[in-house]
C-alpha cells in the first residue's frame, strides 16, 4: 500500500472580495499581453472552491486554480494572485486549496461560530464543504493538513452594526475554526491570515473593524495581518458600466492574492 502523499491545504474564507468580484475581461487594462495569458492560464495549484452557496462551484473536484472561480464563471478572486505567488516561489506542488465565500454576510449573523452562540449559516456551510474536500484528499491518498485559513471579511459589519462586538467575534471565530480543523493541523499550528478591508468612506466603520483584526492578531503569533491599506489596491475603475464600488478592479485583485501569498509562504515552511 503507497504511503499517502502529504499536501499542504489552506482555506479560504469569507464575503465578496474572497468569493472574487473582478472581471476577467479587464486584466488587459492593467497587464502585457504575456501577463494576462499567464494568469489566465491554468495554474499547477489546484482548488475547490464553492462560491455564493453553489453559484459557482467545483462540484466536489479539486481543479486547477484558473479565472472563473469568482462569483460566476466571469469573474475571479484572489485564488489567482495566491497561486502565482506559489508559483514564483516554487511552491506550487506544496498546496492545495479550499475556498468556501458568500458575498454579503456579516461576521454577527452568517460567519458567527459556537463559541458566540447559535453557529451562522456560513460557518457551518464553509466547514462542512472543508471537512467534505479533506476527506476526498484522505480518499484519494493523500495526508492533508491545514496549514492556513485566509480570511477577507467585515465590510457587511461595518455598516449594519456589527462592528460594536466584531472583535470579539473574530477571536471566537479564531479559535473555533482551530478547534473544528484540530484533527488536520500542523506540529506548528494553523495561521490564520486575515486580511484588512477596504478604507473606503461608505464601510463606515472601517477603522474599528481594522482596529479589532489587528488586536486579534497580537493576541497570538500565528495569527497575521494582510495589509491591504499601504498598496491602495484599486476599487475605483470598474466595471465600465457602473462602476463597482464595494469590490476591488481585477489588479486590485491580482495584487491582493500576491499579499495573501506572500503571507502564506512567510509564514509555512
Amino acid at each position: 500500500m503507497n504511503k499517502p502523499k502529504d499536501i499542504k491545504i489552506i482555506i479560504l474564507l469569507g464575503q465578496s472580495n474572497m468569493e472574487g468580484h473582478s472581471w476577467t475581461s479587464y486584466l488587459d487594462r492593467h497587464f502585457p499581453p504575456e501577463l494576462v495569458n499567464y494568469y489566465t492560464s491554468p495554474f499547477k495549484t489546484e482548488i475547490a472552491y464553492n462560491c455564493d452557496n453553489g453559484n459557482n462551484e467545483s462540484y466536489d473536484e479539486f481543479v486547477p486554480v484558473r479565472v472563473g472561480q469568482g462569483y460566476d464563471s466571469t469573474r475571479f478572486g484572489p485564488e489567482i494572485g495566491i497561486a502565482a505567488h506559489l508559483e514564483k516561489a516554487q511552491r506550487s506542488d506544496e498546496f492545495k486549496i479550499i475556498k468556501f465565500a458568500i458575498g454579503g454576510t456579516s461576521l454577527e449573523v452568517f460567519w458567527r461560530s459556537p463559541s458566540s452562540g447559535i453557529p451562522g449559516l456560513c460557518y457551518m456551510f464553509a466547514t462542512n464543504y472543508a471537512h467534505r474536500m479533506l476527506t476526498k484528499l484522505k480518499r484519494d491518498g493523500y495526508n492533508p493538513t491545514v496549514s492556513a485559513i485566509l480570511y477577507m471579511q467585515g465590510e457587511n459589519d461595518s455598516v449594519d452594526g456589527g462592528h460594536l462586538q466584531y472583535e470579539k467575534y473574530l477571536q471566537n471565530l479564531v479559535n473555533d475554526l482551530r478547534n473544528e480543523f484540530k484533527d488536520y493541523a500542523p506540529k506548528a499550528g494553523i495561521y490564520f491570515i486575515d486580511g484588512l478591508i477596504n478604507d473606503a468612506e461608505f464601510w463606515t466603520h472601517h477603522e474599528i473593524i481594522n482596529t479589532a483584526k489587528r488586536n486579534v492578531a497580537k493576541s497570538d503569533p500565528k495569527n497575521i495581518i494582510v495589509d491591504t491599506l499601504t498598496p491602495q489596491l484599486s476599487f475605483s475603475n470598474e466595471p465600465d458600466f457602473e462602476i463597482d464600488w464595494a469590490h476591488y478592479d481585477s489588479d486590485g485583485t491580482i495584487k491582493l492574492g500576491h499579499l495573501f501569498g506572500e503571507a502564506v509562504t512567510e509564514h509555512i515552511k
